[in-house]
């Protein structure tokens, strides 16, 4: 359990030897006996590090709190060039319960190697928590179908690839890559090694301009492709909704909306009131949430950012028709998002995540299911943080102009540039992050006091 603490060790030292107080030679199960113990009632990730005559001992709430206890030894014998220890007492509690870097593997083809180092570092750094972004407008690069079909048995590999480059004027030499289920299985272990939660990202049902397109050539060049969700299959013969046929080879939301801006030439949005549509998005969220959910994540975050809807595109009269108490084409939003919540626990995802812009507003006449956590990555005002607290709901901290690190976008140059106002990433540099932010800093807004994770 505490492999990765000894990769650094032996490449830092060499291959380590365990010695009792007789000298002899112990094996792992024996030192981890002779070296540390757990103990109840500690906070978790939490240890205590006692050094005198006798040796060091590592005392932790859990096998967390043990790493992060020798890992600190080995930083003093690092940074001092030590060999040994003075006698002393000290003892490490996290001030937040989660530290999470987001990584956009979406957009972006990283190396396995890469994430793997990835993994390695934010665990050194204190990090527990990966949270991989698996689809975006621009591609879908997580093929968990390599091995097969899943458990509905449907097989969606032809989603994968990449239709658009995120930086228009720099070619993406990686564009086509994408990861296999093995490749999945890889990163998971190197991140159980070092204590890393993974964390399922998948977005619906907006940023799905990859899945709606990929799915509308797949079904012209295939008319007798079918699907199965829930035990029912879904084929060419159309399904109707709203008292009207719609067609079995468009998916995407009729008046593609792409961050509040009208993008015709988009299929962004899944149309959720189109029974095929709702459907596959769902049996693509299912097949990803079974397939992490078996290599031990519980945790999923269902995005739904980034989405303006109209009155007048059939979402309102869906709602006004199939919803109790819905009227507006926000409340067949929050009736899709609830779906997708309930999918989720029934995997055995424990924490449900959403990103916050969208489902929040005067709009909305029906409960968002209050299970559902925020990710805050975007705020108007204080107002919005206090009523996410009044609601009790779970807040991530994620506040776009402190916590995006961009490279670039698209031919506007340097991302970091403190030029580059439109895209607000020019926060995002050490020197302001350590002297204007802490994770009760929500860009203009301090929620110090509240329990923000």
């Amino acid at each position: 359990p505490l492999i990765g603490l000894y990769y650094e060790w032996s490449f830092i030292f060499g291959e380590p030897m365990f010695v009792n107080e007789q000298n002899e030679a112990l094996d792992a199960v024996s030192s981890a006996t002779a070296l540390s113990s757990l103990k109840q009632g500690l906070q978790p990730e939490s240890y205590t590090v006692q050094a005198d005559d006798r040796g060091v001992r590592i005392t932790a709430s859990d096998m967390t709190g043990l790493l992060y206890g020798a890992r600190m030894l080995l930083k003093y014998f690092l940074s001092e060039g030590a060999t040994e220890i003075p006698a002393c007492s000290f003892s490490d509690t996290p001030d937040t319960k989660e530290r999470t870097l987001m990584l956009d593997c979406a957009r972006k083809y990283w190396s396995v190697e890469w994430i793997e180092n990835l993994i390695a570092q934010l665990s050194w750094q204190g990090y527990n928590a990966l949270q991989l972004h698996l689809a975006e407008d621009q591609g879908i690069r997580t093929d968990i179908w390599s091995e097969g079909p899943d458990k509905n048995g449907n097989d969606f590999s032809w989603l994968m690839g990449y239709d658009q480059n995120w930086n228009s004027d720099y070619p993406d030499p990686n564009a086509h890559r994408y990861y296999t289920a093995e490749d999945m299985r890889r990163i998971a272990a190197t991140a159980e090694n070092y204590h890393v939660q993974l964390i399922v990202d998948y977005d619906v049902p907006p940023h799905c301009d990859v899945m709606t397109r990929r799915y509308e050539t797949f079904v012209a060049e295939n008319p007798n492709y079918s699907f199965t969700y829930d035990g029912i299959t879904y084929s060419a013969e159309g399904m109707t909704a709203n008292g009207e046929t719609r067609g079995y080879d468009c998916i995407a939301y009729p008046n593609a909306d792409f961050f509040h801006i009208r993008v015709p030439s988009t299929r962004q949005t899944v149309d959720v009131t189109n029974p095929v549509a709702r459907a596959f998005s769902l049996a693509v969220v299912q097949a990803y949430a079974d397939f992490f959910h078996d290599l031990g994540c519980t945790a999923f975050n269902l995005g739904c950012d980034e989405l303006s809807l109209s009155e007048s595109d059939g979402w309102a009269d869906y709602a006004l028709a199939y919803i109790p108490g819905g009227s507006s084409s926000y409340d067949t939003l929050i009736d899709y998002v609830n779906e997708v919540s309930a999918l989720l626990k029934s995997e055995g995802y424990t924490s449900i995540r959403a990103f916050n812009d969208v489902l929040y507003n005067e709009q909305i006449h029906i409960e968002l299911d209050p299970d559902i956590e925020l990710l805050v990555w975007s705020l108007s005002d204080n107002d919005l943080v206090q009523q996410y607290l009044r609601d009790g709901r779970g807040l991530y901290n994620c506040i776009q102009n402190y916590c995006y690190y961009v490279l670039r976008v698209n031919s506007q140059g340097d991302a970091r540039s403190e030029q580059n106002y439109w895209w607000s990433f020019h926060h995002s540099t050490a020197e302001l992050l350590y002297l204007q932010w802490d994770p009760s800093r929500m860009y203009n807004y301090d929620i110090s006091g509240t329990s923000v994770a």
